[in-house]
């Protein structure tokens, strides 16, 4: 049965969080560690150095249901920690179900988004839900939202959130569910000045300086998500719909890094693609090919030659084998859905930062990725080269029908020993005699 660990940051008394846990209760094994007052905009706060209560509480659906005197993103290391202690990791990490949106902006403050981060951080399916009402009541389209969420979930890559929130409506006045972008903002916000009573007029003029001493009040107004660009999950709440938004732990800017490492120099790329798990280990000549990657990615680290791996997602992919990533110097990592690595967002932000026009292909398999990746990186002007002993199929015509492809569309097919001793050259390169103890090997 599905172990789920739940919290919150609206308080284990509040009905969201309570109406949440009755219905996973039909379907898996709830714990809770939930704040034992309201939390709420903490973030990703902890109480570092401090000392945390908790207290057990009965609580309807839960097995086990914890009341913890610290932010939501303690509750969520110290219910990690409590179930891993047990022997029964979770499966999922859930935040919620929060009273208020926690779309556009929102999610740099919640702490109900901070609970579904925690869980990503520490390698678990994790989820954030939401209804856009302080004083909601409508829980049930968000719930019947969740069977699917958990297998949508299960297939993400690990470090991965999904950010969900809906009308506070009747289900049946919900117009469905999409998939959308983070609106720009959700609050329109500003620190006030609390105003004392019985005042005289040198403390009236003092009071109505712009931020002299005195009490503030942080007050804010939910901006009209109908003037977002309509892809946004602010736009899509505004018009009736729930959204889907999904997030990655890892926040870094890859087109940014790219250019900071020197994707942005002028030369060569080497993409290698979907060298997977299981996948592998069907491939003709599985030993040979990877024996060969192991080499190209020795080489690689020894001309520092900006490296790309792509991690291909599906409901029966495994992540890229370690071995290879620990022979790289460094590397950049696409995560993608499509065959074509070029359709990802982010692999379009590393081609706009990569000045070079050269680009070299090598990984599984030959006649799907690499065939159609080549094919839209020659579309887009670059001089794409394949390594053939370095790419795999799993059959034999299939290679030998793309090898054939692949040049018949302007590809250059070389070897890697050819490559490598391309890039290098001369024999007076300082690299050479290191590539060449390498591919001897």
């Amino acid at each position: 049965m599905l172990r789920i660990l739940v919290s919150n940051d609206d308080g284990i008394d509040a009905h969201g969080i309570r109406t949440l846990v009755r219905f996973l209760s039909h379907m898996a094994e709830v714990y809770v560690v939930a704040p034992d007052k309201q939390r709420s905009a903490s973030g990703q706060a902890i109480t570092f150095g401090g000392k945390v209560t908790a207290k057990q509480v009965e609580m309807d659906g839960a097995k086990k249901a914890i009341a913890l005197s610290g932010t939501p993103a303690d509750c969520a290391k110290f219910g990690i920690d409590m179930m891993k202690e047990a022997g029964t990791p979770p499966d999922f990490v859930i935040g919620g179900i929060n009273h208020g949106g926690n779309a556009g902006a929102d999610i740099n403050y919640s702490g109900t988004f901070a609970i579904a981060n925690e869980g990503a951080l520490n390698g678990y399916s994790a989820l954030a839900l939401s209804v856009t009402n302080r004083k909601a009541t409508h829980f049930e389209f968000i719930c019947e939202m969740i069977p699917e969420l958990l297998e949508v979930a299960k297939k993400l890559q690990p470090g991965s959130i999904l950010n969900v929130n809906a009308p506070d409506l009747p289900k049946w006045q919900i117009k469905g569910v999409r998939y959308a972008e983070a609106g720009i903002c959700g609050f329109n916000n500003k620190f006030e000045r609390v105003m004392e009573e019985n005042l005289d007029s040198e403390d009236e003029e003092h009071e109505n300086k712009p931020f002299s001493e005195g009490e503030y009040k942080y007050n804010g107004e939910v901006t009209d998500g109908s003037v977002q660009p309509p892809n946004t999950d602010l736009y899509c709440l505004a018009n009736g719909y729930a959204t889907i938004t999904p997030y990655k732990v890892n926040r870094v800017d890859n087109g940014l890094l790219a250019k900071l490492r020197g994707l942005s120099s002028d030369s060569t790329m080497c993409i290698i693609m979907d060298v997977q798990g299981h996948t592998v280990s069907k491939v003709r000549k599985s030993e040979k090919f990877m024996g060969n990657i192991l080499k190209l990615a020795k080489c690689l680290k020894i001309l520092e030659l900006p490296t790309l791996l792509t991690e291909q997602f599906g409901h029966d992919t495994e992540p890229v084998l370690g071995e290879l990533k620990s022979e790289l110097h460094s590397f950049e990592k696409l995560d993608k859905v499509d065959f074509d690595c070029t359709s990802s967002p982010d692999m379009e932000s590393l081609l706009q930062s990569h000045k070079g026009k050269r680009i070299v292909l090598a990984g599984l398999e030959a006649h799907i990725g690499i065939l159609q990746s080549a094919r839209s990186l020659i579309e887009k002007g670059y001089d794409v080269q394949v390594i053939k002993d370095c790419c795999a199929s799993k059959q034999k015509d299939d290679l030998e029908e793309a090898m054939k492809t692949l040049r018949d569309i302007g590809c250059t097919i070389t070897t890697l020993e050819s490559f490598i001793y391309d890039e290098i050259g001369s024999t007076t390169n300082f690299s050479y005699r290191k590539v060449k103890k390498v591919l001897e090997a």
